[in-house]
């Protein structure tokens, strides 16, 4: 009489879905980890650190760091470094030129248009007509072309002669004016922005102190070639760098 022997035991299958389900879990954990650890890299690091993207803060156009009273008025811009985008040598936007600029009227009157004094008061930043330019995306002095900047400059211009003065239909018709004569240079404005951001590297703008000094070459830049009009400042709407 014969026994049969006892069956070895059958080894588990393993469950291909749960394996993949598992994976797909681990890579989202991983992700989302190391996500929120760039974040908070990016928002709390210094700025003198390598940074895959800089952020930008920009005060309202029209108020000034002083105005606000947050920093020094020594101190300089207070933005920090801008973000990223798609680095594109291009100009992208078109100015319009049936936009009428924003005045900040003050009790002060026009001596003439290439100071910046109006009778015995100078014109403060704020005080001026903004004008807006275009969106300007260019690449950065370096090697390979692989570094670019993004800015979006608000000009501020010296109001005309005797403009606050003005009964409030001729401010208008002056405001009107001086708009029209400005946005027929909009082609002088952009070629001056251009010419001078892509004259520069990297590191000579990611600073406070590079801003303010591209801010400065763009103002005297600007009231060289177009010696009728005074630009009293320059504000970065937008300015960011990859």
């Amino acid at each position: 009489m014969t026994t049969d022997a006892p069956a070895a035991p059958k080894k588990a299958k393993p469950n291909i879905l749960r394996i993949i389900i598992y994976f797909i879990a681990g890579v989202i954990i991983m992700t989302t980890a190391v996500t929120n650890l760039l974040v908070v890299y990016v928002l709390f690091a210094p700025d003198t650190f390598p940074k895959p993207i800089y952020l930008v803060y920009q005060l309202p156009a029209g108020v000034t760091p002083q105005q606000a009273g947050i920093v020094n008025p020594d101190a300089g811009d207070p933005a920090l470094n801008g973000g990223s985008a798609n680095p594109i040598a291009i100009i992208q936007g078109q100015p319009n030129m049936n936009q009428q600029a924003q005045p900040v009227a003050k009790e002060t009157t026009s001596s003439n248009k290439q100071s910046h004094k109006t009778g015995t008061e100078d014109v403060q930043p704020g005080q001026g007509i903004m004008i807006d330019t275009s969106t300007k995306i260019v690449n950065l002095a370096e090697p390979g072309g692989k570094k670019f900047i993004r800015v979006t400059a608000t000009l501020e211009f010296k109001p005309p002669a005797g403009y606050s003065e003005m009964p409030e239909e001729e401010k208008t018709a002056a405001l009107a004016e001086f708009t029209t004569g400005i946005n027929s240079k909009i082609p002088i404005l952009d070629d001056t922005i251009v010419t001078l951001l892509s004259s520069k590297d990297f590191q000579s703008v990611y600073t406070t102190e590079g801003k303010d000094a591209l801010r400065q070459e763009i103002m005297d830049a600007v009231n060289q070639r177009l010696p009728d009009y005074s630009v009293i400042y320059v504000y970065f709407k937008e300015f960011v760098m990859q």
